[in-house]
């Protein structure tokens, strides 16, 4: 059971860490075009 345990919060963490790098790479995304704006 305790194995079982230990999986899952590997995974979650590993789920975590795509999801932060996601949101990261999407702010980064984002704020591109609203400089660009702004300087403009």
């Amino acid at each position: 059971m305790e194995e079982k345990l230990r999986h899952l919060l590997n995974f979650l963490i590993s789920l975590l860490c795509l999801v932060n790098y996601l949101m990261g790479c999407l702010l980064m995304f984002l704020a591109v075009p609203t400089n660009t704006k702004i300087s403009i």
